[in-house]
């Protein structure tokens, strides 16, 4: 993204028709408008790095592992982080949700 917050999205060489065009077009805005949200609402990465580095150390130190290790270290996270990993995280879901549904509502629409 340009530094003056512009986004310049880039039509791929296979995409030959209006439609393929506009499909190419609205992806990469939806990507860009999804990363944006999700940007808003993430964790710092150093910090939800350091919550998941430290969640596994406690999970092997309890002796966790295998299916059950990976709800424990969310859970973990979650409470290291007080609640934000789970809004980021649904704040992914929700905006993967949107992008794969204004694409299929696109796709439906036909040429």
């Amino acid at each position: 993204m340009p530094s003056d917050g512009r986004y310049i999205a880039r039509v791929p060489p296979c995409a030959r028709s209006r439609r393929s065009i506009a499909l190419a077009l609205a992806l990469a805005c939806l990507t860009a408008l999804a990363a944006m949200t999700a940007a808003a609402t993430a964790l710092p990465r150093e910090e939800a790095e350091a919550a998941i580095e430290q969640a596994e150390r406690e999970a092997a130190a309890a002796g966790v592992h295998g299916p059950r290790s990976t709800p424990w270290v969310l859970a973990r996270v979650a409470e290291l982080t007080e609640g934000r990993s789970v809004l980021a995280n649904l704040a992914l879901i929700e905006n993967n949700a949107l992008i794969a549904a204004e694409l299929a509502a696109a796709l439906a629409a036909g040429p």
